[in-house]
């Protein structure tokens, strides 16, 4: 069995951090911060990290073909990141 080295690439100090999801067609690294109503998105490529805030909780996102990953909420939301 090959061993699994894991690390910490970036740390926003989410309230509650949760559904990480790589998204291989971009090569990114997306998750939500339950509590605060964001959606992040780490780039290994330049290790940068954005995010965006929404209008209500987002449980998780889901990566679609075309680079983008959709929220999943309490309500239908079509917003995208």
């Amino acid at each position: 069995m090959t061993a699994i080295r894991a690390r910490c690439v970036v740390n926003p100090a989410c309230s509650l951090g949760e559904g990480p999801i790589w998204d291989a067609a971009s090569q990114r690294l997306y998750w939500v911060d339950i509590l605060v109503n964001r959606i992040y998105r780490f780039d290994p490529a330049d290790a940068s990290t954005a995010f965006w805030t929404t209008p209500e909780h987002v449980g998780f996102v889901v990566s679609g073909r075309t680079e983008r990953c959709w929220p999943a909420s309490s309500r239908d939301s079509t917003a995208s990141a």
